[in-house]
């Protein structure tokens, strides 16, 4: 059930992010917050879902967009935060997006709980 919720999460913020692109940390936060408030999890299962289902989507998005530009712009952009190469600017995109959701999936478990 967990990894169905996960995956769930990608596919509905990825849609979302694909209507509403300059919204997207926007967007994001709020359907992981949805998501939390949703599923009747423990506070750290909520945590761990938003951190996989949003870490994957925007760790895998900066790869494949690594990979279909020839890494032009990653590596320009990787070399201004002082980074090896552009995979690693992919990472630590996922770990910041993975955090956004991971927090906000986490906030929406916990207000659940607070509510009943």
């Amino acid at each position: 059930m967990f990894l169905i919720q996960v995956i769930t999460l990608s596919v509905v913020c990825a849609v979302f992010q694909i209507l509403l692109p300059g919204y997207a940390v926007y967007v994001v936060a709020a359907v992981s917050l949805v998501f939390g408030l949703i599923f009747g999890q423990k506070p750290f299962q909520a945590f761990a879902m938003g951190l996989l289902g949003v870490g994957l989507l925007w760790g895998g998005y900066a790869a494949w967009l690594d990979q279909i530009t020839d890494s032009i712009l990653g590596a320009k952009v990787a070399a201004l935060f002082s980074l090896p190469n552009a995979l690693v600017l992919a990472l630590v995109t996922g770990l910041i997006g993975g955090l956004l959701g991971g927090f906000a999936a986490l906030t929406g478990a916990l207000l659940r709980k607070l509510v009943k």
